[in-house]
């Protein structure tokens, strides 16, 4: 997994409150939180995420361990990303264990956790980091985590209608296997 820094946690309730981390290690921090709330759901776990994120899920055991424990202990799991050619067997991999779509031009992590629980939101900044960067997570980047109802329930109504809009995984891989052939 490649390293990056995350300079800041904003973790949100009825009273804003903002911490700085301390950590020289920042990915693990979001991971771990990320890690934290995906194991505690017990009805669901929505998430839209850019394929810098599918190779964090992927690379992490533990956070990859816990995803798939959603699915044994029959928790919905619906997953948004852009699904392209080069990410193409991590899709097909992550689609075992989770619903799965596609939209273009995702950036950064957002997951939602039992519809309205908690949120955790992680900005990448990659739409600016030239490919074949080593840098994950710029120093510009953010995790909230929050459990403000309204917010969330802000950020839940934003994921739907991505949900609705994205095209399903085998719809758009099959769209992939058609373009190479």
């Amino acid at each position: 997994m490649r390293s990056g820094s995350l300079p800041k946690m904003v973790s949100t309730d009825s009273n804003t409150i903002r911490e700085e981390l301390v950590s020289d290690n920042n990915l693990t921090e979001a991971t771990g939180s990320i890690t934290r709330i995906v194991s505690s759901a017990v009805k669901s776990y929505n998430c839209i995420f850019d394929s810098s994120w599918l190779e964090v899920l992927l690379d992490n055991s533990l956070l990859w361990n816990e995803q798939v424990q959603l699915k044994f202990r029959h928790i919905t799991s619906r997953f948004i990303t852009s699904i392209s050619q080069e990410n193409l067997e991590p899709c097909t991999k992550l689609m075992k264990y989770v619903e799965l779509r596609h939209i273009d031009n995702v950036t950064g992590y957002l997951g939602i956790k039992d519809l309205e629980e908690e949120f955790v939101y992680v900005s990448t900044g990659l739409e600016n980091i030239p490919a074949g960067s080593t840098k994950l997570i710029n120093t510009d980047s953010d995790l909230i985590l929050s459990t403000n109802q309204s917010f969330i329930q802000m950020q839940s109504y934003f994921f739907e209608r991505v949900w609705s809009l994205a095209t399903p995984a085998m719809q758009r891989i099959a769209e992939i296997k058609r373009s190479v052939s």
